[in-house]
């Protein structure tokens, strides 16, 4: 059975994260009427989402934008060190084990990995605490 991209993207442009992925990418108000899908069609470079099920191209684009999203939930950004994208990927709900770095071994006492493990859990003891109060 083929991929329904269509009812895929309906269903992805309600989720709340994938909005606010969609907001700092895209140059569609966040306040405009069907923001999600105007920000998906701009983005994918389509004028209805029908062209999913349809196009190839239009798929591989979908295709794309949903690695970015996997990518901008674990924390990638332009020029951001790995602590601050283990911050933000803590606040956008990933998984300790999404960290998207592999571990070096070899005397590296603050590497990458290290580093994106410390931001994420830093930024979970921040919630801890203030849920304390």
């Amino acid at each position: 059975m083929a991929a329904n991209y269509t009812a895929e993207c309906a269903m992805k442009c309600k989720e709340p994260l994938f909005m606010s992925f969609l907001a700092e990418l895209s140059t569609i108000p966040i306040d405009a009427e069907n923001f999600a899908s105007l920000a998906v069609y701009e983005l994918c470079g389509i004028s209805s989402r029908k062209q999913l099920n349809i196009e190839p191209l239009a798929q591989k684009n979908w295709q794309r934008l949903k690695v970015w999203f996997g990518m901008w939930r674990v924390g990638y950004g332009k020029d951001k060190p790995p602590f601050k994208m283990g911050n933000d990927a803590y606040k956008r709900g990933a998984d300790l084990e999404e960290n998207p770095f592999t571990e070096n071994v070899e005397n590296d006492n603050f590497g990458p990995f290290k580093s994106w493990k410390s931001g994420w859990l830093n930024e979970r003891s921040i919630k801890q605490i203030k849920s304390e109060k």
